[in-house]
């Protein structure tokens, strides 16, 4: 009890002060980006759309508070030799570190806790405010020709938008469901709670398994792979967002999608969703458990590799930056792996977390570290 006060609560007050400026530095850019769309808003409803984001930030900053401040804490007690001390007088390394797995566990549970009811219901919040202090300053003229992506696999882009009208024009809606790819084509539409209505429509359908199909002629390969096309004097679409939640998502309203792990991993079950829905959904729901576990298990490698191999603090902050970085881009890399459809969703998202454990593994391999003075007055 008395090694888990002296070393876990000097960490513990320093990461929650650490994240806690990270956070609001964070807020403060946020703000700064989000000016010429704010100004002249009343002050009280931009100072509840920035808070209303803080939870998303301290998730999205927490694993680079808890490296940076582990390297200060361990790095710094290596260099002024309490560790060896310890080590001298009989406690074994993993005795220095046992005191911080029910504190990072706890942390990690709360951030999982964070990402299922705190953040979405803040983002969704976060969203209608935007949408309330931006209206008339930020409109949809912002989106013109530029590719938004969508939840459920869906892309759209418009050529002009016409705002003494309301009007869109030039609307292209593109669904990719497997090998099925369906395209929207309209002249102008307008904006409904649940999505576009759009007039003047040329929809088509290809089946892009008709490329593979084998012993087919280019001809027939050909009809094969034009599924069907259709014209419409007049088309209701519905689309997986809003007009305020697509705007505010590019126009930098919200950090996120609004949705849960619990929703993600319905979505990711249910039949009757698509399958790069399902896809997407099982990859957002897997990520979200490896955020959480991120905590701990970048946290616990980080702390292996500076007790067991007494690094002090220069060393100490290259080994926690190295191993962040790794997680960064070792998920980066799992993500498009998995959209790609080239690993499984599970393992590409879990790649960083088994990166990083291979990289403590590597660090305790060799056998150096604390050793206690030999006796007779030996030095360690």
């Amino acid at each position: 009890m008395r090694l888990q006060r002296y070393l876990v609560v000097p960490w513990l007050f320093l990461s929650i002060g650490t994240t806690l400026v990270l956070s609001l530095g964070l807020l403060a850019l946020t703000v700064v980006g989000s000016f010429r769309w704010t100004a002249g808003a009343p002050v009280s409803e931009v100072a509840t759309w920035v808070a209303l984001q803080w939870p998303a930030v301290v998730a999205r900053v927490l694993p680079a508070s808890v490296l940076l401040v582990t390297a200060i804490v361990l790095g710094g007690q290596v260099a002024s030799r309490v560790l060896l001390a310890m080590a001298a007088g009989g406690i074994a390394p993993w005795r220095v570190l046992w005191p911080w797995i029910p504190v990072l566990a706890v942390i990690g549970l709360a951030s999982l806790a964070s990402s299922e009811w705190v953040v979405p219901a803040a983002e969704r919040r976060a969203t209608v405010l935007w949408w309330s202090i931006t209206e008339g300053r930020a409109p949809t003229f912002r989106l013109v020709r530029r590719d938004l992506r969508l939840p459920e696999g869906m892309t759209m882009r418009f050529e002009a938008y016409d705002a003494a009208s309301d009007v869109l024009q030039g609307v292209r809606v593109v669904r990719m469901d497997g090998d099925v790819l369906e395209v929207w084509l309209g002249q102008r539409a307008v904006w409904f709670a649940d999505g576009l209505h759009l007039h003047d429509v040329r929809q088509a359908r290809l089946d892009l398994a008709a490329l593979d199909e084998p012993g087919l002629s280019a001809t027939e390969r050909l009809e094969a792979l034009a599924g069907g096309s259709a014209r419409h004097v007049s088309l209701a679409l519905t689309l997986p967002e809003v007009r305020s939640e697509t705007e505010a998502r590019y126009s930098g309203g919200t950090v996120g999608d609004g949705r849960g792990w619990s929703r993600h991993v319905f979505v990711a079950r249910d039949p009757g969703s698509s399958a790069s829905e399902r896809m997407e959904a099982a990859l957002r729901a897997h990520e979200t458990l490896v955020s959480a576990a991120g905590v701990v298990v970048v946290a616990l490698v980080a702390m292996l590799g500076i007790v067991h191999r007494s690094i002090g603090m220069p060393l100490a902050m290259a080994w926690a930056s190295g191993l962040g970085i790794a997680w960064l881009l070792v998920g980066a890399l799992g993500h498009n792996l998995a959209r790609g459809g080239m690993v499984p969703v599970a393992l590409a998202a879990w790649l960083p977390a088994i990166v990083v454990a291979a990289l403590g593994v590597a660090a305790v391999a060799t056998p150096r570290g604390m050793r206690a003075p030999r006796q007779g007055g030996g030095r360690a």
